[in-house]
């Protein structure tokens, strides 16, 4: 059997993440099954990453409307939603291996559990693949009729000579990672569609290990 492996973008709703509501498609008699490696508050991660870089920033300011504290500065990325180049407040992967036909609860159980050992597996060596992005919340859901990941993170971009030093900057937190686009970028060609193939590589590289096609 051949599966497909996917590692999209979400959209990042943490009440659906976390279960602090269920939708239709969720079975409640599973919620009990989900997998939550990491589970903080966006502002408990602006505090943990941007602390430190608004006391830098606030050291170079004269004017106190410059200052800055993490609440402060996650309140200005949020502001700028919808401006060019703004970045997003955090960005979320949803990575998930075959289909509820060939790796669904009810169609194939004993895949099912298979793919939750390779997502597993995905999710504990993020981090470590991925040290510019700051995962804050990542949970496999297990309740709905495929497992999955979902996995929320900032990116964390550092060199800045002026105001903050440590930013919010999806492009060069990628770029600083060691990754980048080839070629002339826009929607399609850019540091995140590059980094997801390469996050698809090793989703495949690992079912292969575990002797998934």
């Amino acid at each position: 059997m051949i599966y497909k492996v996917s590692v999209s973008q979400g959209r990042g709703d943490m009440r659906h993440n976390n279960r602090e509501f269920l939708a239709k498609n969720v079975d409640p008699e599973r919620v009990k099954n989900n997998i939550a490696f990491h589970r903080d508050s966006l502002l408990a991660a602006y505090e943990k990453c941007f602390e430190q870089s608004c006391l830098v920033n606030n050291g170079r300011q004269t004017r106190k409307d410059r200052m800055l504290t993490p609440a402060a500065y996650l309140q200005k990325v949020e502001r700028g939603q919808g401006k060019k180049n703004n970045p997003k407040p955090f960005y979320e992967s949803v990575i998930q291996i075959g289909n509820q036909d060939n790796a669904g609860f009810k169609s194939n159980p004993h895949v099912a559990e298979k793919m939750i050992r390779v997502l597993s597996q995905y999710a504990d060596d993020f981090q470590k693949r991925n040290p510019n992005l700051y995962v804050f919340n990542a949970v496999l859901h297990a309740d709905e009729a495929t497992p999955h990941l979902h996995i929320d993170w900032i990116p964390i971009a550092r060199g800045y000579k002026t105001g903050m030093p440590i930013r919010n900057s999806l492009e060069r937190a990628i770029n600083q990672q060691g990754t980048h686009a080839h070629g002339p970028t826009d929607k399609h060609n850019n540091a995140r569609a590059e980094w997801q193939k390469q996050e698809m590589n090793y989703l495949v590289h690992l079912c292969r290990e575990h002797g998934i096609s």
